[in-house]
């Protein structure tokens, strides 16, 4: 199966390792829900994950525009601080 948005490099993810992913993810060690600490289905969790990234990011841009504070403090008060909190 070719990965259009996939370029292999080195030896770190093997063609074979993203083929098996990509046919059954949940029989490869490393990819069920539970080895993420998830409890339910992984993409729920993962669009849960988006949708609260791009809500930081809206108000880090729009906050950057009104440009009151140095871009640094935007930035780690708007954006970098909120998003890694939920790490």
């Amino acid at each position: 199966m070719a990965h259009d948005a996939i370029d292999i490099e080195g030896g770190v993810v093997s063609g074979d390792l993203l083929e098996r992913i990509a046919a059954t993810p949940e029989a490869v060690e490393g990819q069920r829900p539970g080895d993420f600490g998830v409890e339910g289905r992984l993409s729920e969790e993962i669009q849960s994950a988006f949708s609260d990234a791009a809500t930081y990011w809206n108000a880090f841009q729009a906050r950057l525009r009104r440009g009151r504070e140095s871009a640094t403090t935007i930035t780690r008060e708007t954006w970098m601080l909120p998003l890694l909190a939920v790490c």
